[in-house]
């Protein structure tokens, strides 16, 4: 984890109203430019829509198994 700089974009998720945060997936090691935008497309899929280190804008759909195994 950091807090000085955009790099290893990472979603994190939490079963415990944000108590701990034990599951995380990393989507980008690199060094990314912005800000992220997560939102739920269906019961069983995330859409992250973020400047990556390999495009201006990257949009990649996770499913929720993937994040809380």
């Amino acid at each position: 984890d950091t807090t000085d700089g955009r790099y290893n974009i990472t979603i994190k998720a939490s079963l415990d109203g944000g108590v701990t945060w034990p599951y995380k997936l990393l989507l980008d090691e690199g060094n990314g430019w912005g800000y992220s935008c997560l939102t739920m497309i269906d019961s069983q899929t995330v859409g992250i829509l973020y400047e990556s280190s390999v495009a201006h804008m990257t949009f990649q759909a996770v499913k929720l198994k993937d994040i809380v195994r």
